[in-house]
C-alpha cells in the first residue's frame, strides 16, 4: 500500500477525480485515503487459486453467484448507513455475491451489496488494517464468511457474522472449505 493522503490535504472532487482516472484507493480510518499497489507473485498466486475454485463450483457456472477480484471497489459506508458514498472503498481481494445480482448494472463502477464471502490476502502493509478495520466492518455489514489469508504466518483465520472469535485458524497448506449458496467450496493451496 502507498503512503497515506491526508484528508484535509485532498477535496471530494479531488479524490473522486482520481477514482475517475482509475486508481484505487481505499478509505481507512486510521490514515485516511490510501493509494493501493502492486502485490506479490504469491498474492497473486493464492487470489487465483481461490478465484479458480470458486469458477468451478456449481452456484458460479449456473450463475447463482458472482465473483470480483480486487479491482471492484466495495462501497461499504454505503452499505452501512444506506446513504450513496462512492468514496469510501475497500478493495477486498475476493469477493462472492450469491444475491440481488440483478441489481448489478455493467455500468456500475462498484458494489453497493453485501457479500456472501470475502477474502483478504495480508502483505505487510495491509496485515493491520484486514485484521481489525476491514475485519469489524465486514462483519457489521453482515458477511457470511470473512477470510484473513495471513501470508506472514502461513495461515488462514475464517470469521463469520454470526460468531464473535474466529470459526477456525488453519494452516495454509491445509485443505479449505467455503459454504456459499448451499455448496461447499474447496479450497487447496
Amino acid at each position: 500500500m502507498g503512503d497515506a493522503i491526508m484528508l484535509s490535504d485532498l477535496s471530494d472532487n479531488d479524490i473522486q477525480r482520481r477514482l475517475d482516472s482509475g486508481e484505487r484507493i481505499e478509505y481507512l480510518s486510521e490514515t485516511g485515503f490510501v493509494p493501493l499497489t502492486d502485490t506479490t507473485i504469491r498474492h497473486q498466486r493464492i487470489l487465483r487459486t481461490i478465484v479458480r475454485a470458486f469458477e468451478r463450483a456449481k452456484s458460479i457456472s449456473n450463475h447463482d453467484c458472482e465473483i470480483f477480484a480486487e479491482t471492484v471497489p466495495l462501497r461499504y459506508m454505503e452499505i452501512l448507513t444506506g446513504n450513496s458514498d462512492k468514496l469510501h472503498n475497500y478493495f477486498p481481494d475476493i469477493m462472492v455475491l450469491c444475491h440481488d445480482l440483478e441489481t448489478i448494472d455493467d455500468s456500475d463502477t462498484g458494489i453497493a451489496i453485501v457479500p456472501d464471502f470475502i477474502a483478504e490476502i495480508t502483505s505487510d502493509a495491509t496485515r493491520n488494517t484486514d485484521y481489525k478495520e476491514k475485519l469489524s466492518t465486514y462483519l457489521r455489514m453482515g458477511v457470511k464468511e470473512y477470510w484473513i489469508v495471513d501470508l506472514q504466518k502461513d495461515i488462514i483465520v475464517r470469521y463469520a457474522s454470526e460468531a464473535d472469535l474466529p470459526l477456525s485458524i488453519s494452516q495454509l497448506q491445509d485443505e479449505h472449505s467455503v459454504s456459499v449458496s448451499g455448496e461447499q467450496v474447496k479450497i487447496r493451496f
